[in-house]
Parts: C-alpha cells; sequence; structure tokens
C-alpha cells in the first residue's frame, strides 16, 4: 500500500509518505491537519493516541477522525462471540484479547479535553452497510471484521469452517449482508 501511494503521488511535491503507527509516527514537521478514517479504534491507548496527535499539531491544527465506536457491530459480533465459545471452536480462543476499542461519546471527549483539545465535537451514529451479494459481503467479513479472530485458527479448513458458521448463523437471524456500524466523528482543535 505504501509503494502504491508513493507511485500515485510521485507527482506532488508536497506530499510525504510514512508507513509507521499512527500513535508512533514522527514527523519531520507540525501538520495542520490530522485525518484518519476507520483506523483509530485498532489503537487501544486512546488517551495516548489524543496526547500524540496534540503533539504533531501546529497552533489551530485540527482533528478530523470517524472510527467505530460505542456498540459497533454489536449484533455482528454477538454472532462472532457465540461461535467462538462453541465446543467445535473455543480451544482456539482461550488467550482471545480484542485488538480494538470502540469508545463512548463522553469518554472521547474527556480524553480530548484531557489531551487539552478544545472545541471538541464527537458524535455517535448508527449507520447500516449492506451488501450486493453473499459473496462480497462474505470478503468483506472475512478480511476485515474477522481478521483479529482467524488469526488464532492455525488450520486453514477450520478458518473456513468458522467463517461460514457465522455466515450461517447471520443467514438464520434474518440479517444476511448487512452489518451494523456505530461511527463516532470527532472534530477538535488544538
Amino acid at each position: 500500500m505504501v509503494q502504491q501511494a508513493k507511485s500515485n503521488l510521485s507527482d506532488y511535491k508536497n506530499v510525504q509518505i510514512f508507513c509507521s503507527s499512527m500513535d508512533k509516527v514522527y514527523l519531520p514537521t507540525h501538520v495542520d491537519v490530522i485525518f484518519s478514517n476507520a483506523a483509530l479504534h485498532w489503537i487501544l491507548d486512546q488517551e495516548g493516541v489524543f496526547s500524540h496527535f496534540w503533539q504533531l499539531l501546529k497552533p489551530n491544527g485540527q482533528l478530523l477522525i470517524q472510527c467505530g465506536g460505542g456498540k459497533n457491530l454489536e449484533k455482528t459480533l454477538s454472532v462472532i462471540f457465540k461461535i467462538m465459545q462453541s465446543d467445535q471452536f473455543k480451544e482456539y480462543f482461550v488467550n482471545w484479547k480484542p485488538t480494538w476499542y470502540f469508545p463512548m461519546q463522553e469518554e472521547t471527549e474527556g480524553l480530548l479535553h484531557k489531551a487539552r483539545f478544545r472545541d471538541i465535537q464527537v458524535n455517535l451514529s448508527k449507520k447500516f452497510t449492506s451488501f450486493p451479494d453473499c459473496d462480497s459481503f462474505a470478503i468483506f467479513v472475512k478480511t476485515v471484521i474477522m481478521k483479529p479472530f482467524l488469526g488464532y485458527i492455525s488450520d486453514s479448513k477450520k478458518r473456513d469452517e468458522f467463517l461460514n458458521a457465522f455466515l450461517s448463523d447471520v443467514k438464520y437471524l434474518g440479517q444476511p449482508q448487512l452489518l451494523d456500524f456505530m461511527l463516532l466523528s470527532i472534530f477538535a482543535r488544538k
């Protein structure tokens, strides 16, 4: 992805591409805007990342962020957790820990205040996303939603069984090809 971005943006002299975790990125200069879409919920230390962002911004710089929050994917994850606890799969998830964090609106506002941001606006909204067919839904779920789970299952056949159990249960619940996102939109100024 980094190589593709470098190729796509090679004609722009005011663009630099960095490969780093956003909570540890070092920039050679302070910036006007930090923009993040669908990524911040993968950082468990939310307090630390907001403090780091404050350090990266110029005075009056802005945060423009959207990520998962609140009860993001609540119905979807409840199906996955049920399958994880089944006799067929529970041995794979003995040491499982979530790799994401979906904060509530008030908590994020508090962390932004603590990091010294101002003009804080945080909103939590529900969004349902549907897919045109079962195959595109399965590909998205496998590569995005289930990635933190499938990594615990070493056997590729068992990974496929896990995904198929999920798809079967979702279809049974009458929610085929539908994901229940809760989006946390964040604006703040240094």
